[in-house]
């Protein structure tokens, strides 16, 4: 089998932000030079909350607006990776600070279950975002009010059956969310 691989010839950083950062490149390609754009992106966590309540699941969704798309979604908590001077931040720690932020749920690390990670859309970006559970009992967290001061409108315990109906009938649309169910759903079947 052939391996396809780009070399870099030529690199040039059009706009560096706060979040993201542009690079075009020059590659090689088996016919010739290409021009690639790439988005580099910290990366991020989400967290797939489930509760169990009278023997059903349900799972923690926020609400939040989305600029990019101009309008309002349902996902599961997530957020960047933050970049220190030492480097990222480590997925698991920025998993419970999301939690906290964006939910007022205050969970310990431990509590958290690594299922994988998702690179968001690889034809230009480098984004990946770790996924994990976190299934709640009784007195494993505790709450206290959403953190975010401009992100999150609302939170809301969705039974399972109905996430899933959200996500066929096309009102939920968001990768990771969706991406978080796959990785439940195939854990189960263990």
């Amino acid at each position: 089998m052939r391996v396809l691989k780009e070399r870099t010839v030529r690199r040039e950083v059009p706009f560096k932000g706060k979040l993201i950062k542009l690079e075009v490149l020059e590659v090689t390609t088996p016919k010739g030079i290409a021009r690639r754009e790439v988005v580099r992106h910290p990366g991020a966590a989400a967290v797939l909350v489930i509760k169990v309540v009278n023997g059903e699941e349900n799972v923690l969704l926020v609400k939040q607006y989305r600029k990019a798309i101009e309008q309002e979604t349902w996902e599961i908590p997530a957020g960047k990776l933050d970049l220190k001077p030492e480097g990222k931040e480590d997925p698991l720690k920025c998993a419970v600070r999301e939690l906290r932020e964006e939910t007022g749920l205050n969970v310990p690390e431990e509590k958290l279950e690594y299922l994988g990670s998702i690179y968001t859309t690889p034809g230009f970006t480098d984004e990946e975002i770790h996924i994990y559970r976190l299934r709640l009992s009784g007195d494993d967290f505790s709450e206290g009010p959403i953190e975010s001061d401009d992100e999150i409108e609302t939170k809301a315990w969705v039974p399972m059956r109905e996430f899933e109906t959200m996500i066929r009938r096309g009102d939920l649309k968001d990768a990771k969310s969706i991406c978080a169910l796959a990785f439940h759903k195939l854990s189960e079947w263990g």
